[in-house]
């Protein structure tokens, strides 16, 4: 394995989240920048929106802050990636529930609630 230290610009995915900015391309971006980690048989170690910044002049999610990754293979990187990519999912649905319901990622809450909201005015 080889680690190359990079330069890069952009912003992390918790600051982007803090100024209500980060989208639903940009989470997609991140499960796959995870899932590429995961592909070349690397566990990160530890997974948090800090640890992943949204490069600005194309898009692009990088992971930083391989400290604690490890190589795996067979059952131990099944086990571990999905373990990986369940505190991603985690930690971004904590994100959506912090952001205002006028955020596109609580678009779906914001329905449920009018909906919730209208079904009891009616009742």
């Amino acid at each position: 394995m080889w680690t190359t230290i990079t330069t890069y610009e952009g912003e992390s995915l918790d600051r982007l989240a803090a100024a209500g900015r980060l989208d639903a391309d940009t989470v997609e971006r991140a499960n796959a920048a995870l899932q590429s980690v995961h592909g070349a048989g690397v566990l990160h170690g530890d997974v948090a929106l800090c640890n992943a910044v949204r490069r600005e002049r194309d898009g692009a999610v990088l992971g930083v802050d391989f400290q604690r990754a490890v190589l795996a293979q067979g059952e131990a990187l099944q086990a571990g990636a999905a373990s990986e990519m369940a505190e991603l999912e985690v930690a971004v649905r904590s994100v959506r529930r912090k952001q205002p319901p006028s955020s596109p990622l609580d678009a779906p809450a914001a329905r449920d609630l009018a909906t919730k909201r209208v079904r009891s005015a009616v009742e």
